[in-house]
């Protein structure tokens, strides 16, 4: 298993938001924590970067106790986050903000590789190379994004929200997007309020509300339970 969470508690101040979360991350496939606004996946994400302070519980990786390790260290040994709201850099071109993804010593090691890996897997980066990142498009950014957190060659990429306030067009790449890189490599935790396309590319999928993991399962397994059709499909 590359990431093992044990009955993770956290929270903000006196404030507790996870309960006793349980997940597993097996390598190799793409794992979907699902569920409404503030059922905890941000929370959740921000424990295993190392953002936020866990109260109990433990994050395993590879076997590894990493809950007290600083985030740099966390990126170090492969974890790397794509936040929500895409939050690139944007007064530095798109080819500056790729570059300072590779912070670590083994992504500076392979920056050259890894870049035109990037322009590649992102051909509109390609184009928009010596372009301000603030002037792309959502999606674009989006994309930046993503590429910048692949900078740092991560073995588990966890994507937060990657299509909020996207056009369904550009949804849709995305999510075409996420099974390939799954297929070059790199294990993906991703955390999405689009149900119905999460569940069709999941390997496995955790259903939160309330701070806590209420149902888990394969995507297809979700997909077909009454409480997930009616409540996030609206079938």
């Amino acid at each position: 298993m590359l990431l093992e969470i044990v009955a993770l508690a956290a929270g903000y101040g006196n404030v507790g938001v996870l309960r006793d979360v349980a997940i597993d991350v097996e390598a190799g496939g793409i794992t979907a924590i699902i569920g409404g606004n503030g059922a905890g996946k941000t929370t959740l994400l921000g424990c295993i970067a190392g953002l936020l302070r866990v109260t109990r519980g433990s994050i395993l990786l590879d076997g590894e106790d990493v809950t007290a390790l600083p985030a740099h260290l966390r990126v170090e040994r492969g974890i790397a986050l794509v936040p929500e709201g895409r939050q690139v850099f944007p007064e530095m071109s798109v080819e500056e903000n790729l570059r300072i993804g590779a912070i670590t010593a083994r992504a500076r090691d392979a920056a050259g590789q890894s870049f035109a890996q990037m322009i590649e897997l992102f051909p509109v980066l390609a184009d928009r190379r010596r372009q301000m990142a603030g002037t792309l498009s959502g999606g674009e950014q989006q994309m930046l994004a993503i590429a910048r957190g692949l900078m740092a060659r991560p073995r588990l990429l966890i994507l937060d929200e990657p299509t909020l306030g996207l056009a369904p067009i550009m949804t849709k790449r995305i999510f075409a997007l996420i099974p390939e890189l799954v297929a070059r490599g790199t294990t993906i935790l991703l955390a999405e309020q689009n149900v119905h396309l999460t569940l069709a590319i999941a390997s496995r999928a955790y259903l939160m509300e309330n701070g806590a993991v209420v149902l888990s399962g394969s995507g297809p397994e979700l997909m077909t339970r009454p409480e997930i059709r009616r409540s996030y499909l609206g079938l």
